[in-house]
């Protein structure tokens, strides 16, 4: 699809390109002046980023990724934040003993998607060390099967990775806790709310958050499918 915008081809999934010249004979260009709306509001300059499915990150840990990801993050004024997490970063736990796989999927079928849940090891989180001009969304693991501290081993393991141990902290643009509420199914609203407060006091006293850092956090804000339910 190409558009033509203020006299520029925007190719979308391409880099901008220079209009090629237009010879028509008896031809005259028009200008129409579009006036900038006053209702108008302007997009944050961090507004464009990436998501990355938690399980399948490491098939992101390629030179191909980094590339994309730099090339357009070099287009903008702010750092582009990517967000690590979705369906499978309920699921997903951290085995520090192992190493021999990166990523464990423990799948009922041949393939690996992001229904299915995950053991990850030490090396998982080198990926994260190879977007360095970018800023992260980190997904806190809450789904039934999960419990605090394995919730918080593998924070702990992502956010070690992310900020160089704590010492560039503003790298962590958001701490995301759990991805989709409605489909927990062991505990409704109260210990959805509970278990939140829970990840909550444990980041903040271990990653010594302080003043405004401790406003990190983002809760989930999905209504569908949950009316006449408990689920949040």
């Amino acid at each position: 699809m190409i558009l033509l915008l203020a006299g520029t081809f925007l190719a979308m999934g391409a880099t901008l390109a220079t209009p090629v010249p237009s010879y028509c004979v008896g031809c005259t260009n028009i200008t129409i002046p579009i006036p900038p709306s006053n209702g108008a509001i302007a997009v944050p300059a961090d507004f464009f980023g990436f998501g990355f499915e938690a399980g399948l990150l490491p098939h992101y840990d390629n030179n191909f990724s980094v590339n994309a990801v730099n090339s357009i993050q070099s287009r903008m004024s702010r750092p582009l934040v990517i967000r690590l997490g979705g369906t499978s970063g309920d699921h997903i736990t951290f085995k520090k003993e192992q190493t021999k796989v990166t990523a464990d999927c423990h799948s009922s079928t041949k393939s690996c998607n992001s229904l299915d849940t995950y053991t990850v090891g030490p090396d998982y989180f080198n990926a994260l060390k190879r977007f360095r001009g970018s800023h992260w969304t980190l997904q806190a693991p809450m789904g039934d099967d999960m419990n605090l501290d394995d919730s918080m081993a593998f924070l702990q393991q992502a956010w070690d990775a992310v900020t160089d141990k704590g010492a560039n902290k503003e790298r962590v643009a958001a701490i995301a806790l759990g991805n989709e509420p409605n489909w927990y199914k062991k505990y409704g609203v109260d210990g959805y709310i509970e278990r939140s407060q829970k990840i909550q006091e444990r980041v903040i006293n271990d990653f010594k958050l302080k003043g405004d850092g401790t406003r990190i956090f983002q809760t989930g804000e999905i209504a569908a499918e949950v009316a006449g339910k408990s689920n949040p």
